[in-house]
């Protein structure tokens, strides 16, 4: 694996992939460090890259992050910004001649992500760039229920860095829907910030959930690019 460490010299010839971590840095209610996203990130990213043995690239830690932004230490972008921040990496990795840039994104509320990915890839053809969100369909994930800050996260923070975890984390389930976010921020439907339960939480399950993540990651990522690759082919095919 390959990562800022390395010198241009080791970057010729180019490695056919390159990793994106993406985050956020948004508030994780009164128990999780506002980073929870980037580093946790950073950290999946990373071990992808390494199974891959693909270049990882210093982990973004801004992203859209508005439903939070009444919580002190939230720092979000326009979802246009992101469009222009990730289609500039990607220009600037294209020309390197790496092939393929996958963004590893952990962080629920990037709803902008996909249209950002399409775009980048329908105006140009010098990279083809991917969206994985690794903690989409981990086990026991209950969609509306544990939606931030609750069972999931806080297992994952008390596998990996316990100490950051603050005490007697708490649950909070709103009962509305998860889609009124669009409307009125987390801190109306959640004054603690969290929104699942959290108390549940445990070291054991972050540690399987990690696992489970950087293997099904390596999983998709592995077969989309195959398929794309497949698709991509036949273009030069005719009818």
């Amino acid at each position: 694996m390959l990562d800022w460490k390395a010198t241009w010299q080791e970057l010729e010839p180019p490695p056919s992939l390159a990793v994106l971590p993406l985050g956020s840095i948004e508030q994780h209610g009164p128990y999780l460090p506002i980073g929870a996203d980037w580093i946790m990130a950073a950290e999946i990213g990373e071990a992808i890259a390494r199974e891959l043995g693909a270049w990882l690239l210093p982990a973004q830690p801004y992203s859209c992050a508005q439903e939070h932004q009444d919580f002190p230490g939230t720092v979000n972008l326009r979802p246009a910004t992101l469009a222009v921040l990730l289609a500039d990496i990607a220009e600037a990795v294209a020309r390197t001649k790496v092939r393929h840039l996958v963004i590893i994104n952990f962080h629920g509320g990037n709803w902008a992500l996909k249209s950002i990915v399409r775009d980048i890839n329908r105006q140009q053809d010098d990279i083809i760039v991917y969206a994985v969100s690794p903690y989409e369909g981990a086990p026991g994930e209950q969609p509306g229920v544990d939606l931030h800050s609750g069972d999931f996260e806080t297992s994952i923070w008390l596998h990996a860095y316990p100490e950051l975890v603050r005490p007697n984390p708490q649950d909070c389930v709103p009962s509305v829907s998860p889609a009124l976010l669009d409307q009125v921020g987390v801190r109306a439907v959640s004054p603690g910030g969290q929104w699942g339960p959290a108390s549940r939480a445990t070291a054991e399950r972050g540690r399987q959930l990690v696992d489970w993540m950087v293997a099904e990651g390596v999983r998709q990522i592995r077969a989309t690019i195959a398929q794309v690759e497949a698709l991509r082919g036949k273009e030069k095919e005719s009818c």
